[in-house]
């Protein structure tokens, strides 16, 4: 990648540009390219192994669609190079050239401020026939699905969503159309199990939700993967009480899930919600109660820290966020002056349901 920023110029067509930024050695000085490296990977656009994350990608995908892929582009160096020299050589003056610097950079940030997601995201090219309700699949700025599964008020009349973030792993849509035309994708890598290690898996449509197969195995449970040998509980979707919740390095499954046919539970549960590991205690009293205290240390997809309950849906398997009511400041101001011991535990518990991201 050092070798690859140092000879930049490579990848630029325009010959006069390309001989600026090899004049120029390319993005960066042997001394700053390390730190542009490292900071790539402090801002999570890239991983330890210098692969984009999903975030990063999401983050290229923007900028083309919202007009602003110069910034994405070995030429914006190249043609700042360009001008420089051209300063030097009284081609052009030092304030044109800052000018210029000024109406792009204003340029720039009016078009990442104003932007919507709905318009850069249009209901246009279909990736085939949502499994539920038959209706269009597109895609939007977070998961793909169909208009009623992805509007945003109103009550949804179907559930189907495929998040872009999958595992660790960016969906793009051309997985996505190969899903929803074969039930199932080719095998994929760059999946990442709680403790960050890669590994490979299929994406599989059963009974329309999306659910993940590990590559040569039907289940973690067919690969001795168990990471506890003790049960948990019994499975609360079987209905003669005989199969038990085993914990797996990526999910709180039903053992059932092992066996061919009908009889097989498809009941799984994510050991990584929101980039916060549910942990063995909190899944326990989930399967017990039907939902979890409220627990803290989720991170949105804004990279935005909240708290929030997982709530069981019964019908269905999955779950849904609840968060804590809002309290007003001057609310809370006056609550401090009555009783001045009141904790944590002591938050309001109304919550308000929003969809599942499992």
């Amino acid at each position: 990648l050092l070798s690859e920023m140092e000879n930049a110029g490579r990848h630029v067509q325009d010959e006069e540009l390309a001989t600026a930024l090899k004049d120029a050695e390319g993005l960066g000085t042997a001394a700053t390219r390390a730190d542009i490296i490292e900071n790539l990977k402090i801002r999570e656009y890239v991983d330890k192994s210098l692969r984009p994350t999903v975030k990063g990608i999401r983050l290229i995908d923007v900028l083309h669609r919202i007009n602003a892929s110069r910034l994405t582009s070995a030429n914006l160096t190249a043609e700042l190079e360009l001008h420089l020299t051209e300063v030097e050589r009284n081609i052009r003056t030092a304030d044109t050239f800052m000018e210029e610097v000024a109406t792009y950079a204003k340029d720039v940030v009016e078009a990442t401020r104003t932007f919507d997601f709905e318009d850069i995201y249009p209901d246009r090219d279909s990736l085939g026939e949502c499994p539920n309700c038959q209706r269009p699949v597109f895609e939007k700025a977070w998961f793909y699905g169909c208009p009623e599964s992805t509007k945003r008020v109103g009550k949804k009349s179907c559930s189907f969503l495929v998040w872009k973030d999958f595992n660790g792993r960016y969906i793009n849509p051309l997985v996505v159309r190969e899903l929803l035309r074969r039930n199932e994708t080719s095998e994929l890598d760059g999946f990442r199990n709680p403790n960050g290690d890669p590994y490979k898996a299929k994406l599989v449509l059963e009974d329309g939700a999306v659910t993940r197969q590990l590559v040569n195995s039907l289940s973690e449970l067919d690969s001795g993967l168990i990471v506890n040998e003790e049960p948990i509980d019994l499975c609360p979707f079987d209905s003669e009480k005989k199969d038990q919740i085993v914990e797996t390095p990526f999910e709180f499954t039903c053992e059932s899930r092992k066996k061919d046919g009908k009889d097989a539970c498809i009941f799984s549960f994510p050991r990584m919600i929101c980039k916060r590991e549910i942990t063995r205690e909190e899944f326990h009293k989930y399967l017990l109660n039907g939902e979890t205290d409220f627990l803290s240390g989720f991170i949105s997809k804004k990279g935005r820290k909240f708290s929030a309950k997982l709530i069981m849906q019964k019908d269905s398997g999955g779950f849904t966020f609840a968060f804590p009511e809002r309290v007003s400041k001057s609310k809370e101001k006056d609550d401090s002056k009555t009783d001045e011991n009141i904790g944590s535990d002591s938050q309001p518990q109304k919550a308000v349901e929003e969809p599942s991201s499992n």
